[in-house]
């Protein structure tokens, strides 16, 4: 009887030890998923790396990459319950093998179920790992032209490389061409004459002798016509530049009154106090994008650029300079000349909360009392010795009230015993609206608030009827 209870016993610990082992097992129908860089071109002694995306939705268990002449042998393990893994492994090349060889590295993934998949990675042994290159000179990407009867631009690209090219394509522009090279460099030249307007890309493909490829793109708008309801010009170099000043920077130049001609034909009057002064044409205040008109790289060529980078055009004497752009034909001229108009002997600041030179416009060139806009308080600008036209000073502008009645604010005038004559700006008497001209005997004063506080160099070209205000 004790027998058959102990046979019982033992049976039935057989029995749930079994099921144990069974709840143990893990049942998976999935099999991995490889997604490999599947060509890889390398240098013998160069490192190289095997990548792409392995996947199971019960997880990958591990990766192993073999290949025996290499005497790669790797396993990889990865972390319980992860479903997707970058491989990402780096091997090097030996450094005696074969140039023009090829190698199959085999990698092999499992998951927790041992159910596995394997890939392939076919790796070329090259004399040459490094891209072609290519430049394009012209045109600017970005760049806007008008459509005219003739070229809109050249289309300049080169392309090098010390193995050798095998071939060059070139598409857009109206061109489809492949071209065979066999050589290190290769160089394409043509005028492109556009029909219709519009916005126009070209792509270069440059594959060299050992089958590693390079690719560029330019991007033109072509338009037209180009109108514009302003124009200004600026002797600076940045946009920072362009919104330092309290006014004057840029300059606004004079646009055609021709119904014909308005918007597409400017005239500047410029005064160029220095030497091969460059300048640009903007028809935007603030920025110099999204364009700005600079010299072409023919004479008397207007150039369209998207920023400061398109060349400026350059003015070599000290004079005043009478310069036309024409949009229709994209060409600008350029003349010196002396004005003829009157001079004056001196130019006063006549305001509130100025100091000229050190001096405050509120007090009395008479009898040392507080006057404030008056021409008997106005302070002396300092004469120009070489243009009796042009007065300068360093100013300070502040707040001369502080109850901020918003009365700080500033004109020009010629007569210490009257107001006659005098200069005031074209904006009416509001704080925050800038002028860009100044106007004898009419306009407004400005008034300036607390966002231009501070100290400034002072221009005024009684000629030109212009004021340039920048920082210290």
């Amino acid at each position: 009887m004790l027998r058959k209870v102990g046979f019982y016993i033992l049976a039935a610990t057989i029995l749930l030890i079994g099921l144990a082992c069974e709840d143990d097992m893990i049942s998976v129908d999935s099999t991995p998923q490889l997604e490999l860089v599947e060509e890889i071109s390398g240098l013998p002694g160069e490192t190289i790396v095997f990548s792409g995306l392995l996947s199971d939705p019960a997880g990958v268990r591990d990766i192993r990459i073999t290949y025996e002449p290499w005497f790669l042998d790797k396993v990889i393990e990865v972390t319980p319950g992860v479903t997707q893994f970058e491989l990402a492994y780096s091997f090097l090349i030996p450094a005696d093998e074969v140039i023009g060889s090829e190698h199959l590295v085999t990698v092999t993934a499992a998951n927790p179920g041992d159910n596995d998949m394997t890939s392939q990675i076919r790796v070329t042994i090259s004399g040459d790992n490094s891209q072609p290159v290519i430049s394009i000179s012209s045109p600017n990407d970005g760049g806007t032209f008008i459509l005219g009867p003739g070229a809109e631009f050249s289309l300049d690209i080169s392309a090098n490389d010390d193995q050798g090219i095998g071939s060059v394509r070139i598409a857009g522009f109206g061109i489809n061409e492949e071209v065979e090279v066999n050589d290190v460099s290769y160089s394409f030249n043509r005028e492109i004459d556009f029909s219709l307007s519009g916005q126009f890309t070209v792509n270069v493909s440059v594959t060299d002798l050992a089958g590693n490829t390079s690719s560029a793109s330019r991007t033109v708008n072509i338009e037209e016509s180009l109108r514009f309801d302003r124009m200004f010009l600026a002797d600076v170099d940045t946009d920072a530049e362009l919104n330092s000043d309290v006014f004057g920077v840029p300059m606004l130049i004079n646009g055609s009154t021709d119904p014909t001609t308005e918007g597409v034909i400017f005239e500047a009057l410029y005064y160029n106090k220095e030497a091969n002064q460059e300048i640009r044409f903007i028809p935007q205040k603030s920025s110099f994008a999204p364009f700005a008109f600079g010299a072409g790289p023919g004479p008397n060529e207007l150039a369209i650029g998207t920023d400061a980078t398109v060349n400026p055009i350059v003015l070599p004497e000290v004079a005043y300079y009478r310069i036309i752009i024409d949009f229709t034909s994209l060409t600008y001229t350029l003349e010196t000349f002396e004005p003829t108009d009157p001079t004056f002997d001196f130019i006063i600041l006549i305001g509130t909360g100025v100091t000229v030179n050190g001096e405050s416009t509120c007090t009395s060139n008479a009898d040392g009392s507080e006057l404030c806009y008056n021409f008997g308080s106005g302070k002396e600008l300092t004469p120009d010795p070489e243009n009796p036209y042009r007065f300068f000073a360093d100013i300070e502008l502040f707040d001369y009230d502080p109850v901020g009645d918003g009365n700080n604010g500033f004109i020009l005038g010629a007569n210490k015993t009257g107001w006659v004559p005098f200069w005031r700006f074209d904006v009416g008497d509001a704080v925050g609206t800038f002028p860009d001209t100044t106007v004898p005997g009419g306009g407004g004063n400005f008034i300036f608030g607390p966002e231009v506080y501070g100290e400034y160099f002072f221009e005024f070209d009684t000629f030109l009827n212009r004021v340039r205000i920048t920082p210290r």
